[in-house]
């Protein structure tokens, strides 16, 4: 088949998937990506205001969904959206954004189609997904309006090539853990979440606390106690009837002498992902992204961000200009330096109080380490191993290409008893379309051979 019979059922899949109603479903449902990052997207969903107490705003927002035969809801503000499935809402990210103000459309290029929304005084009056051509199509006819276009997907290219460039710095979360609060939610879990009772909550409330409360319960003191106490009695008769029978004098019990840790290390490195976070994540390294941010260094005092100069590119790249990026600095406080065709941004990281940690056994170290790699989706890679008698210093090296939040809280948790030293790290982005291309993350951990334990 040829690449344009190819692009002419791509045409008529999505055309299929945006005229068909979904009035009685309360919303449209449509399976997307951006710069190959796969999403749900929710668009034209019903919405109702809901108010009141806690328990009739409950009930409302339970009729709500079931008059339209939805199972998820998005809540924000006292607004209440519905949606047979979960997805995200762009809607809710533009609605009385600030930034959008002067503007009475909003075009946000996917990778395979464009999303675009009319506003009128803030508020999404009109949401519509369309292929690139009819999407630019449409928007060539709207005249004398202000339009403002969103960096996003691929289709931003065709968008660049009829003269539909960049020109507002609006990020739009679609993957990242910034989503989570436009993300819609199972009914149940949108009540939890909000605080919200309702009586379709009771039975699930009960089958969750019962087996929580027996753990709980298993776990307690009071538990250990009298398991405690029991084997007491259990081995003082035990020792009573020995020592009768023999006829010896009853003799003092000598408690077991504290083991002592055999050694004490500084562990560093999830200090170091806690400091790192608010900078490699979030809405400052969004923002970096559209200024044709490259590569981030990272070692144990600061943090490096080198991009391109964006004076000379073609028009129809993206790149929020120089302007915008001296903005982004001044906004967050920072300093950028131009060297030849490139700017750059140095961070210090600032020095926390050392962690001491005892070395753990080599094998379980290693198990936990893999453990950690298959949950993030990294790759893990042993780059050397140090021994000096029962003693290991292993050097690791995570590699990935997705970065968030979780991430980074995962292997913090999952090493704060390990350790660890943070050794260096760097992240490598594709200018053009803000891929995150690789991102690694070297450290150096300290173990033990299990017969010194």
């Amino acid at each position: 088949m040829s690449q344009s019979s190819n692009q002419t059922t791509d045409q008529n899949t999505y055309e299929q998937q945006f005229s068909s109603s979904a009035s009685h479903e309360g919303a449209v449902i449509l399976p997307t990506s951006i710069n190959e990052h796969e999403f749900q997207l929710v668009y034209q969903a019903r919405e109702e205001s809901v108010g009141g107490s806690k328990l009739r705003m409950a009930k409302n927002i339970v009729d709500f969904a079931k008059s339209y035969r939805c199972s998820h809801v998005l809540l924000i503000d006292g607004s209440c959206w519905v949606s047979p499935d979960k997805g995200i809402s762009l809607l809710a990210q533009i609605e009385g954004n600030e930034k959008l103000d002067k503007y009475e459309y909003v075009v946000f290029p996917l990778d395979h189609a464009v999303y675009i929304a009319k506003i009128n005084e803030g508020i999404v009056v009109e949401e519509r997904v369309r292929p690139s051509d009819r999407a630019i199509a449409y928007l060539q006819k709207q005249k004398n309006v202000e339009i403002a276009i969103l960096a996003g997907g691929h289709a931003y290219e065709e968008l660049a090539s009829q003269n539909f460039i960049v020109n507002c710095d609006l990020i739009l979360f679609t993957v990242e853990s910034e989503a989570e609060k436009y993300r819609y939610k199972a009914i149940n879990l949108a009540l939890i979440a909000n605080k919200l009772f309702h009586s379709r909550l009771l039975i699930p409330v009960v089958i969750t606390l019962v087996p929580v409360l027996i753990i709980a319960f298993l776990f307690s003191p009071l538990y250990s106690v009298n398991i405690e106490k029991t084997k007491m009695e259990t081995s003082e008769s035990f020792l009573d009837l020995g020592i009768k029978s023999s006829g010896l004098p009853t003799a003092t019990v000598v408690k077991e002498v504290p083991k002592v840790p055999q050694v004490i290390l500084d562990n560093n490195a999830t200090q170091l992902f806690a400091a790192i976070t608010p900078w490699v994540t979030g809405n400052t390294i969004d923002f970096l992204r559209t200024c044709r941010l490259k590569t981030i260094q990272i070692n144990q005092k600061r943090l490096v961000f080198v991009g391109e100069h964006m004076s000379n590119i073609k028009k129809n790249q993206l790149g929020c200009g120089n302007a915008r990026l001296d903005e982004i600095t001044r906004t967050n406080g920072l300093k950028v330096s131009h060297k030849k065709n490139q700017w750059q941004l140095d961070i210090p990281l600032e020095a926390k109080p050392a962690q001491t940690t005892e070395r753990k056994d080599h094998l379980k170290t290693i198990e936990r380490l893999e453990l950690l790699s298959q949950i993030i989706g990294w790759r893990l890679n042993i780059l050397s191993t140090k021994n000096d008698g029962n003693k290991q210093q292993v050097t690791v090296l995570f590699q990935g290409k997705n970065l968030n939040t979780a991430v980074l809280s995962i292997l913090s948790e999952g090493l704060t008893d390990y350790a660890t030293a943070f050794k260096k790290g760097s992240l490598q982005f594709n200018p053009n379309n803000f891929d995150l291309l690789n991102a690694q993350l070297e450290i150096d951990i300290h173990t033990q051979s299990s017969n010194t334990l």
